[in-house]
């Protein structure tokens, strides 16, 4: 789904992804998270439309946030008590496995997190 490069569509967004994954045995927290900090980055960053898609591989579920920048992200070290600059620390510490892939006209930034084995729906914790 396409969004408006403005605040109000983070939480948006995270709604959609949210629907998306209903019934996965994942933690929903933390996909709401690392979907807000790659789609606001997409929003300060790009500052363009940007796609959000959500599919099931192997055992995971991959979030996208695809924008029409060719600027790679990167991982900054800011410290704890900054109050910006440090959505792709979330993104790589928590995730099981992220990246940035080129597109003809952008990027695309996903991040994965695994489904649980259990009961569908059921949070998944560490």
């Amino acid at each position: 789904m396409d969004f408006a490069p403005a605040m109000t569509s983070i939480p948006q967004a995270r709604n959609l992804v949210l629907e998306r994954v209903s019934g996965e045995a994942v933690d929903r927290d933390m996909v709401a998270l690392l979907t807000s900090e790659l789609v606001t980055n997409a929003i300060r960053h790009a500052r363009t439309p940007f796609r959000v898609d959500v599919n099931r591989r192997d055992g995971a579920i991959q979030v996208g946030v695809s924008d029409a920048s060719t600027a790679r992200p990167q991982v900054l070290d800011a410290p704890a008590e900054a109050l910006n600059g440090r959505g792709l620390q979330f993104v790589s510490r928590y995730a099981s496995d992220w990246g940035v892939q080129r597109r003809p006209g952008g990027k695309r930034v996903w991040f994965e997190l695994p489904v649980a084995q259990g009961r569908p729906g059921a949070d998944h914790r560490d």
